[in-house]
């Protein structure tokens, strides 16, 4: 028995005395009740305690002369209290604490509670055990769902379409214009023949221009310059340019492999953790073949 469960049992029994143990000088009559808590065999726990209550709960009573000497030296929770009841475990020793004998004396104190949990804990109370197996194969789905779901989250975040799809047109553009037969230095220069050419160039140079403009890029007058010239040679320095910022792009675009890491480890941690727990919460703690065998 520890000294701080003794000085918590010595409190409660030191506010109880008066009124409980010499009800006679007690106008207001109170209900005593006591509650027992549960916990499976940390149950002992509350048996010692119990115990040192009847023990110093009788010493109290007999120094007060309100009751005589006895041979078990002990006062029984059911003389102190007026209600006795309990959760789970604590039902267990409940049971045990108010049972009378033939005489109508307590058949059993704490201290036989006690025994019991020392004794027979192991075939009274069982631990369920998820079986390996299952929580490996529960796992594994865990972190495949985790996974796709990290992956998805990420291409949501990270993945711009608008982007991709400017990207694409400015690289179609440079490889049309690439792929001419003819290759003036500017737009303005194509002859009267070549007009269908000039006005496909153009209407795709402007196209690609209203996009990296709304995707946020920089148009320097520069630039413009040389989206507009169609001049092959221009276009392809202004591709060095957009490149550089592209590969920001694709730098915030592979973040989503980071986010599929994160849930793959939230998932799987998780599931490790949480449905074994969850699973032992939805099985008892007793073994009724156990309590059985204790009792008869």
């Amino acid at each position: 028995m520890t000294s701080h469960s003794s000085r918590v049992a010595k409190t409660l029994l030191n506010v109880l005395a008066l009124s409980v143990l010499c009800t006679g000088k007690n106008v207001s009559n109170p209900y005593n009740i006591l509650s027992l808590d549960g916990g499976g065999i940390r149950g002992i726990i509350t048996a010692e305690v119990v115990q040192y209550m009847e023990n110093y709960g009788y010493e109290y009573a007999l120094g007060k002369y309100c009751i005589q000497p006895r041979e078990r030296m002990k006062i029984s929770m059911s003389e102190l209290f007026d209600m006795v009841s309990g959760t789970s475990t604590g039902s267990l020793l409940t049971t045990a604490l108010v049972m009378p004998n033939l005489d109508g004396e307590p058949m059993y104190y704490a201290d036989n509670g006690s025994m019991v949990y020392q004794q027979h804990g192991k075939d009274v109370f069982q631990t369920f055990e998820l079986p390996l197996w299952i929580q490996l194969l529960s796992t594994a789905g865990a972190i495949v769902v985790g996974g796709l779901a990290g992956f998805f989250i990420g291409v949501c975040i990270w993945h711009n379409k608008e982007h991709e799809k400017t990207m694409t047109s400015f690289h179609e553009f440079i490889k049309k214009r690439k792929d001419t037969k003819s290759e003036p230095e500017g737009l303005q220069k194509v002859g009267s023949g070549e007009s269908s050419l000039k006005s496909t160039f153009q209407g795709m140079a402007n196209s690609v221009m209203a996009m990296l403009e709304k995707e946020g890029f920089v148009m320097t007058e520069g630039m413009t310059e040389k989206i507009e010239s169609g001049n092959y040679k221009q276009l392809k320095s202004a591709e060095e340019k957009l490149f550089r910022w592209d590969m920001k792009y694709r730098e915030r675009k592979g973040r989503k492999w980071l986010t599929m890491i994160a849930g793959i480890i939230i998932c799987g941690f998780t599931c490790w953790f949480v449905v074994p727990y969850t699973v032992k919460l939805q099985h008892s703690l007793y073994n009724r073949e156990g309590i059985q065998r204790v009792t008869t």
